[in-house]
């Protein structure tokens, strides 16, 4: 199995601090700031392997989860109610999370925007319950190195199904 980069999740980060999506202190916006420049020049490269380790074995030996696991599938967009699918449609051009309940089921549904190609897929890590409220934690895989992308854009979405429990759902 190829390490996970976490290259794009820096440049996008940088990119939401910098455009003003996220909220930060001055002293982070100035460092995106000057990593955005940083990587205009010709003298400096980006190279994230050892730090992909890193992190890598951190996320596999650190976890922290309380809670009990929930029972759920992972649903088409064909097999859900109508009102969740036109949800669906009306948001997909961005990223975005949701919760849709119908009483007795309730869909945890996780959109990750347009996405240059094809062979994205949004997978479940942990769906758990706690004291307080539901905890999802997703990942969005894409196309292995030297897979065939495609050239139009692609639109994962992951559409979970569970029995409908009365609190709030953390995504993380």
């Amino acid at each position: 199995m190829a390490a996970k980069s976490y290259k794009e999740t820096a440049l996008r980060y940088a990119e939401e601090v910098t455009a003003g999506k996220r909220i930060v202190g001055k002293e982070v916006l100035l460092a995106c700031i000057r990593f955005q420049q940083d990587l205009k020049r010709d003298d400096l490269e980006l190279h994230t392997k050892e730090q992909d380790l890193v992190i890598g074995i951190i996320e596999r030996t650190m976890v922290h989860k309380q809670g009990e696991d929930l029972e759920f599938t992972v649903t088409g967009e064909a097999d859900i109610p109508a009102a969740l699918k036109e949800l669906i449609d009306k948001k997909r051009e961005k990223p975005f999370k949701l919760t849709y309940a119908d009483g007795l089921e309730m869909y945890i549904v996780i959109g990750e925007g347009p996405q240059k190609g094809g062979g994205y897929s949004v997978a479940v890590k942990e769906l758990y319950e706690t004291d307080n409220s539901i905890v999802i934690r997703t990942e969005l895989t894409g196309p292995e190195a030297g897979e065939a992308r495609g050239t139009e854009n692609s639109y994962p979405v992951l559409i979970v199904k569970t029995e409908y429990r009365d609190k709030p759902v953390v995504f993380q």
